[in-house]
Parts: C-alpha cells; structure tokens; sequence
C-alpha cells in the first residue's frame, strides 16, 4: 500500500491505519509516542541540551561500504523528534539517507555519541577491523565512552512505533549515563 519504508513511516502507519479501519487506534500510538519523546527530551536535560547533543547513527553492512546515516531515515525522525543534534557530515548523506564511508575513513563518524549497529556477518560488513582501528580508538565519542552498540533489527529495520517506544528507552538509558 505504501511506495517505501524508513522515513515516511509516521505516514505509512496513518495509511495503513485508516485503511484498516484503526484510526483511533493509530491516534493513541501518536500520542503515546509524542508523550514518551517528550520525557526522553527532558531526561537529557530539556531541548536546549539534548539540539547540543550530536548523534551519529553506524551500520555496518555486509557486503557494502559502513553507513553514516543521514537525516532522511526511519532512526533519524526519532532522533529529530527528541531533538538530538546531528553533526554535519549527516548533511553529506545521498538523498539524505547515508553518507557511506570506507573503514579508513571512518572518523568522519565521530559525535558526541555515537550508536552503531551491524547487518550480516560483523566480519564480512568489517565491523571488526573498524572497531579496532586506530581511526575508531581516537573518535572522541569511543575515548568518552560514549558509543553505544545497539540491535540493528530494532533501531534500523524496526521501523514503527513499538520499536520507537523501545529505541526511545535506549535513548534515555544510554545518554543520561
């Protein structure tokens, strides 16, 4: 019913609430999603804090270059929606999804946080050698203690609300350490 997934997924949830008839359902997963962003947003200190708070989003791919995900994706609208801020090489990413990157040049990833996830053998989608590179050791984000590795079929492929509500306790979790 719907042309794509990953970033118009508030949209195609609507679509497909209204399609089955679940309209009121639908409403109560929104409100209940924007009730919950809004506690995440004041955990981290309140709107100010959390927009001066840059965050990076990593996945490693099979068979592919390491994705820098951009601000047209489904991770990056629950990002937006707390209010995170998002270094500028999410503005490199190609119609906005990601700016793909080889292992040699991933400090192009560095942020204030950084969560990174894995797609495939960690091996093959060289999640490994990135990992223990000197390029990743000096990001600031790894020197601070501030990387997180999260579950790439919630936080990527989750796409939806349930997911959302379980990223957004991560989130919380992991930023407010």
């Amino acid at each position: 019913m719907t042309e794509t997934t990953g970033y118009p997924w508030k949209e195609n949830f609507q679509l497909h609430a209204d399609a089955l008839g679940k309209k009121a359902e639908a409403q109560k997963a929104v409100a209940d999603y924007e009730t919950h962003t809004k506690k995440v947003t004041e955990a981290l200190g309140g709107k100010e804090k959390a927009a001066a708070t840059e965050v990076n989003v990593v996945r490693f791919v099979e068979g592919a270059d390491i994705r820098i995900y951009g601000k047209q994706n489904y991770i990056s609208t629950i990002l937006a929606d707390v209010g995170l801020g998002r270094p500028a090489v999410t503005d490199k990413a190609k119609d906005g999804f990601s700016y793909d990157v080889s292992p040699e040049k991933i400090d192009l990833a560095d942020a204030d946080v950084v969560f990174h996830s894995t797609y495939g053998d960690p091996k093959k989608a060289k999640q490994t050698q990135t990992l223990d590179s000197a390029l990743w050791k000096g990001m600031a984000a790894v020197k601070n203690d501030k990387v997180f590795a999260v579950e790439d079929q919630l936080w990527i492929q989750g796409i939806g609300y349930t997911a959302a509500a379980k990223i957004l306790d991560e989130l919380q979790a992991d930023l407010t350490k």
